[in-house]
């Protein structure tokens, strides 16, 4: 399940003793803290997302495409694994050493096509080393960056509700850094939320 917005405001309401009417500029500065905390919280490669395996690279392809109009959120790959005619899944790709020149070097000596084993990436496009010799469906899991609203609509968190804890302490650690009201409450969430957010990184 994911996290909702109502959850966050009724627990930054409770931690603050705000009130049932919270007033609109503090609101305002809610939102933002919100919106920062996501933004950290994906900055540390927290936010997975993955597609939905049922996508192919055939043996006429090059390329999985993963540009912004594809996979806007896309930044890096977590794992990327294919799977054959037999429907046997083969192990995780391994990112190529020496990158897209590693893959240049390696199809100039061979083009020839086989069980990709490796991939480097470049321009948002990741090449499978060897190219295919078959059709393969795919499923990548990726590291997201979180998308956000535009004024006046709600957020909605892309965050599961394993991070409950660090989106709540992290938009109350958040708040008292844009607040300069609430700046005395800083030193309070921030080392629970530095503690989750780190407690979670390992869960990654």
């Amino acid at each position: 399940m994911a996290i909702t917005e109502a959850q966050i405001l009724e627990y930054v309401r409770s931690a603050f003793s705000l009130g049932a009417t919270i007033p609109a500029d503090i609101q305002t500065d809610i939102d933002l803290a919100l919106k920062t905390c996501l933004r950290d919280l994906s900055s540390l490669d927290l936010l997975v997302k993955s597609t939905d395996g049922t996508d192919e690279i055939t043996d006429s392809t090059v390329t999985i495409d993963v540009t912004e109009s594809e996979l806007p959120q896309f930044k890096a790959v977590k794992t990327l694994t294919l799977t054959d005619s037999n429907s046997v899944a083969l192990e995780p790709l391994i990112l190529m050493e020496g990158g897209i020149e590693g893959y240049r070097e390696g199809v100039s000596i061979s083009d020839s096509r086989g069980e990709p084993i490796y991939y480097a990436i470049d321009q948002r496009l990741i090449y499978p080393f060897r190219p295919p010799d078959q059709t393969y469906t795919y499923l990548l899991e990726y590291y997201a960056n979180h998308l956000f609203p535009g004024a006046g609509e709600d957020i909605t968190i892309e965050f599961t509700d394993d991070f409950l804890l660090a989106v709540s302490f992290g938009t109350c650690y958040w708040l008292g850094r844009i607040k300069n009201s609430f700046r005395k409450y800083v030193e309070n969430w921030g080392p629970v939320y530095f503690d989750e957010r780190q407690r979670m990184r390992g869960l990654i």
